[in-house]
C-alpha cells in the first residue's frame, strides 16, 4: 500500500513519547513483556489468546496485539485517546472489558496508559511506534463542525489544468464547501475549484492516478478529498489542503477504480469502495486499512459517513444499502425496499435521517433505526443523486433531465431546470439559496432557487494559461478595435450634432422670416378687409342718399308739375296782383326745390358712382393681398415641414452622449482587459518559476532538515549520556541500600548527585523538545514543498505527454 506522508512530525511524536512522567518512568521503560503482558494474562487472555481469540484479537503475543482483530488495530502508539483498546479497558466504550465485571485495578490502567504513551516497546532494547495520530492539522470548529474564524478558500492555487480537450464526458460528482463559497468539479485527471457567487476559476488540483469519480469535502471545508482511478488497474483517494492546493495524503491501494468514497467529519478515517465490492476504511493518519466491510454483492456505488461521525451508509448496484458503526465497523442496519441500483446516499445534517436514491426511480428516507419513514417517486427512468440542504429540504437528478427541489417530508416544491441530458448530480450551494448539478455531456450548470434561473456554468475543462493567455491577447486587440470604432462613431455622432445645431439656427432664421411675411399679409389682408367693408357700408349710405333724393326730387318735381297745372287750370284773376305774386313766388320756390334736388340727385349719383368704384378697387386689391396671404401660408407650412425633415436635436445629443459614453466604457474595458492578459501573464510566469523554486525551497528545507537532525541527535545523545549516568547513579543507590548500614552518608551523597543528574536531564529534555518542535515545522515545510512540486512535476510531465500525442 503507498501512504505519503502527511504533514506531521512523526519523529517529534515519538521522542516526546519516550519520554515518560518522571526520571523513574525514563530510567525503567514499561514495556510489553515486562509490564503490560502480565495484565493482559490477568484479566483479558481468558478470551483474547492464539487459542482463543474472540473477534479475531489475541494479546497474549505482542505481534498479534498489535495487529489487532477483525474490527482492524485497537492500540495507536503515543495516542490514548486513539486506541480502542484503551477505551475498552477504561469503559469509554462499549463492549467494556473485561466483560461483566469492574474495570481493572487503576494501578494497571496506569501502566498500559504509560505503555501507549511510551510508544508501545516490546521489550527494554525496542524502540518506540511511529505515533499514529492523526496528521493532518485540526482546524478549531464549533458543535456543527463549521470553522472558527474564516473558512478554508484556495490561495495561490495555480489555475494551469493537467489536460483539455474538445470533449466533456460525465461528471457523476459534485462537491460544495459547506462554509465557504466554493465547489469542486471534477474531470480528467484534475479537479476545478470554482467560486460559487461569481464562477471564478479559483484553481486547479492534479488528480494525476487517473479519472476523479468522487469529490468531497471535509465537514469542516479544509480538505477535499478526491478519489477515482483507472478501470480494472488502479484505484486510491487522495487529500488536498484547500488553501494551498498541495496533495497531503494518497489513501488504499486498490486494483480497480474507486466509485465512491468519503472522509469522516474529525478527518481521521476515509472509506473507499468500488467494482470489488468490498468498503475498505483507512486511517488517515498512517493509510493503514482499520477495517473492511464485505457483506456488499455487487459493486458498490456510494458511500457515507454521518455528520456526527458514528455511522457509514454503504450501497451497490444489487439494490444493497446498510449502516455501520463508524469506528468498528459492525453492521448496524441492512436497509430493503429498492428494487434497483442505489446510486446515491446522503445523511442530514443531524444525523437523524439518511437518504437514498436508486435507478428504480424512487428516494427513499430512513431513520435511526433503519425504519423507511418516506418514499417518493423522484424522477422517471432512475434517479442519480441526492443532497440535504442545511434546513432538511432535498434536491435530487435523475434521467429524465430534470433537477427537482423537495420539502424535508418529500413534498415536491418545484423543477428547478432541465439539463441537456441525464442529470447526474446535484448539491446545494450558497448557503442553500442555489444549486449546482450536472449531466451526461459534462454541463456543470448554477442555479438560483429563487427565480429557476440559469447563473452561469463551470466548466470541468478550464483552458490551458497558455491558451488563456491567447485569448486575454486576442481579446485585447478586438477591444482596442472596439474603442478605436467607438471613439470614430462619437466623433461622427458630435459631427452630427454640431450639424444638426448649424442646420436648425438656419431654419429658424427662415421660420422667423415666413412667419414674419405670413404675419404682415395677414395684416394688411385685415386691412383691406376693414378697408372694403368701410366702402361697402359707405356705398350702400350713397346708395340710400341718393335713393331718398330721387324720391324727393320726385315729390318736388310732382309738386311743380301739379302746380303748373293748377295754375294753368285755374290762374289768378286778372288784377289779383297778390294772388299772382303768391303764385310766382310759389312756383320760383318749387323750380328752386326742383333744382337743388335734381342737383342732389345728381352729386349723390356721383359719389355713388365713386364708392362702387372705390369698392371694385378695394376688391382687386383684396384678391392680391389674399393670395399674397396665401402664399405667404404656404411658405410658413414649407418651411414647418422642413422643419418636420430635420434631424432629432435631443436624439443627436442622446446618441452623441451614449457613444461618448460607450467609447469610454470600451476603454475601461479595454483596461481591464489589459489588467486581465498582464495578470494571466504573471501568473505563466509564476507557473513557470513554480518548479524551479519549489525544488530549491525542497532543498533548503532538507538542508534544514539535516541540521536540525544533527542537533537533534547531538541532543539525544546527551540526553542519553544523562539518562546513563542517572541510571548509573540508581544502580549506586541500589547498591547502597544492600550496605545501608555502612553507607547511608554516602546514599544521601549519591541522592543528592542523582537529583542534580535529574535536573540535567530535565534541561537537556526541554531542549529536546524545542529541537523537536523545530524539526516538526521543518518537516511539515517540506512536506508541503515536496507535495506541491511533485504534482506540478507529474502534471508538466502528463502535459507534455499529451502535447506530444497530439
Amino acid at each position: 500500500m503507498r501512504h505519503d506522508r502527511l504533514v506531521l512530525a512523526t519523529l517529534a511524536a515519538t521522542l516526546a513519547a519516550t519520554l515518560v512522567g518522571s526520571t523513574a518512568a525514563a530510567a525503567d521503560k514499561v514495556t510489553f513483556e515486562q509490564h503490560v503482558a502480565p495484565i493482559f494474562r490477568q484479566h483479558c487472555q481468558a478470551c483474547h489468546s492464539q487459542d482463543d481469540a474472540s473477534g479475531g484479537l489475541a494479546l497474549d503475543n505482542y505481534n498479534a496485539t498489535l495487529a489487532g482483530g477483525a474490527g482492524g488495530e485497537v492500540l495507536a502508539s503515543a495516542d490514548v485517546g486513539g486506541s480502542r483498546l484503551w477505551k475498552l479497558v477504561n469503559h469509554e466504550e462499549q463492549p467494556a472489558m473485561p466483560p461483566g465485571g469492574e474495570k481493572i485495578p487503576a494501578d494497571q490502567l496506569a501502566v498500559l496508559k504509560q505503555w501507549i504513551e511510551g510508544g508501545l516497546l516490546k521489550d527494554a532494547g525496542s524502540k518506540p511506534k511511529p505515533s499514529a495520530k492523526p496528521a493532518i492539522a485540526s482546524v478549531a470548529t464549533d458543535n456543527s463542525g463549521k470553522p472558527v474564524g474564516e473558512p478554508a478558500m484556495p490561495t495561490g492555487v495555480y489555475r494551469q489544468p493537467v489536460v483539455t480537450s474538445d470533449f466533456v464526458g460525465p461528471i457523476a460528482s459534485l462537491a460544495v464547501s459547506r462554509w465557504a463559497p466554493l465547489a469542486a468539479v471534477p474531470w480528467q485527471r484534475q479537479v476545478s475549484l470554482y467560486h460559487t457567487q461569481t464562477n471564478e476559476l479559483l484553481g486547479v488540483l492534479p488528480y494525476v492516478d487517473g479519472t476523479p469519480q468522487v469529490v468531497r469535502f471535509s465537514r469542516d471545508g479544509s480538505l477535499l478529498l478526491v478519489a477515482g482511478g483507472h478501470h480494472a488497474s488502479l484505484g486510491n483517494a487522495a487529500l488536498y489542503d484547500v488553501k494551498s492546493g498541495a496533495r497531503l495524503a494518497t489513501i488504499g491501494d486498490e486494483l480497480d477504480i474507486v466509485l465512491a468514497a468519503d472522509i469522516s467529519p474529525d478527518k481521521t478515517m476515509v472509506a473507499i469502495g468500488g467494482p470489488k465490492k468490498k468498503v475498505r476504511v483507512f486511517r488517515v493518519a498512517d493509510g493503514e486499512k482499520i477495517y473492511e466491510l464485505g457483506k456488499h454483492t455487487d459493486w458498490i456505488t456510494a458511500l457515507a459517513f454521518s455528520p456526527d461521525g458514528k455511522l457509514i451508509a454503504t450501497a451497490d448496484r444489487a439494490t444493497g444499502l446498510r449502516t455501520w458503526d463508524a469506528i468498528a465497523g459492525n453492521e448496524r442496519n441492512d436497509l430493503r425496499g429498492h428494487s434497483g441500483a442505489v446510486t446515491s446516499v446522503a445523511w442530514r445534517s443531524d444525523s437523524a435521517v439518511l437518504a437514498s436514491a436508486s435507478e428504480d426511480g424512487s428516494v427513499k428516507l430512513w431513520d435511526g433505526t433503519g425504519k423507511a419513514i418516506k418514499s417518493f417517486g423522484a424522477h422517471g427512468g432512475g434517479a442519480s443523486s441526492v443532497a440535504f440542504a442545511a434546513d432538511g429540504r432535498l434536491v435530487t437528478a435523475g434521467r429524465d433531465r430534470k433537477v427537482k427541489l423537495w420539502k424535508a417530508d418529500g413534498g415536491h416544491i418545484a423543477d428547478l431546470t432541465d439539463m441537456n441530458d441525464i442529470a447526474l448530480a446535484a448539491v446545494f450551494a450558497d448557503e442553500d439559496q442555489r444549486v449546482i448539478a450536472a449531466d451526461y455531456t459534462g454541463e456543470v450548470r448554477v442555479i438560483t432557487i429563487e427565480d429557476k434561473q440559469p447563473a452561469g456554468v463551470l466548466p470541468p475543462n478550464p483552458p490551458l494559461l497558455e491558451t488563456r493567455l491567447a485569448k486575454a491577447a486576442a481579446a485585447v486587440t478586438a477591444q482596442e478595435q472596439q474603442i478605436a470604432a467607438a471613439k470614430q462613431q462619437a466623433e461622427a455622432a458630435g459631427q452630427a450634432v454640431a450639424q444638426a445645431e448649424t442646420a436648425r439656427i438656419e431654419f429658424e432664421k427662415l421660420l422667423a422670416a415666413a412667419k414674419q411675411s405670413a404675419d404682415e399679409a395677414a395684416a394688411r389682408l385685415a386691412e383691406n378687409d376693414a378697408a372694403l367693408k368701410r366702402a361697402q357700408k359707405e356705398l350702400e349710405s350713397a346708395k340710400q342718399e341718393h335713393e331718398q333724393s330721387k324720391q324727393e326730387f320726385a315729390e318736388v318735381e310732382k309738386q311743380l308739375a301739379e302746380f303748373r297745372t293748377q295754375q294753368e287750370q285755374s290762374p289768378p284773376a286778372e288784377g289779383d296782383a297778390a294772388a299772382a305774386d303768391a303764385a310766382a313766388a310759389k312756383l320760383a320756390l318749387l323750380e328752386h326745390a326742383y333744382s337743388d334736388a335734381n342737383g342732389a340727385v345728381a352729386k349723390l349719383q356721383s359719389q355713388r358712382k365713386a364708392a362702387r368704384v372705390q369698392r371694385d378697387k378695394l376688391r382687386e386689391t383684396q384678391k392680391s393681398t389674399k393670395q399674397a396671404a396665401e402664399l405667404a401660408s404656404t411658405q410658413l407650412a414649407a418651411v414647418e415641414k422642413q422643419r418636420a425633415a430635420l434631424p432629432p436635436l435631443d436624439q443627436l445629443r442622446t446618441a452623441a452622449s451614449a457613444a461618448a459614453e460607450a467609447a469610454q466604457g470600451a476603454e475601461a474595458a479595454g483596461q481591464q482587459l489589459v489588467s486581465a492578459r498582464e495578470a494571466i501573464e504573471s501568473e505563466v510566469a509564476d507557473f513557470s518559476r513554480a518548479i524551479a523554486a519549489l525544488t530549491e525551497s525542497s532543498q533548503s528545507l532538507t538542508a534544514n532538515q539535516t541540521s536540525i537532525a544533527q542537533s537533534l541527535g547531538a541532543a539525544e545523545a546527551e540526553r542519553q549520556a544523562a539518562a546513563a549516568a542517572v541510571q548509573a547513579k540508581a544502580d549506586a543507590v541500589a547498591e547502597a541500600k544492600a550496605r545501608l548500614d555502612e553507607l547511608k552518608g554516602r546514599l544521601r551523597s549519591l541522592q543528592n548527585e542523582q537529583r542534580d543528574l535529574s535536573a540535567q536531564l530535565k534541561a537537556s529534555e526541554d531542549q529536546l523538545a524545542g529541537v523537536t518542535q523545530q524539526m516538526g515545522d521543518a518537516q511539515q515545510q517540506a512536506q508541503i514543498a515536496e507535495a506541491k512540486l511533485r504534482d506540478l512535476t507529474a502534471a508538466e510531465a502528463m502535459r507534455k505527454a499529451y502535447a506530444e500525442a497530439e
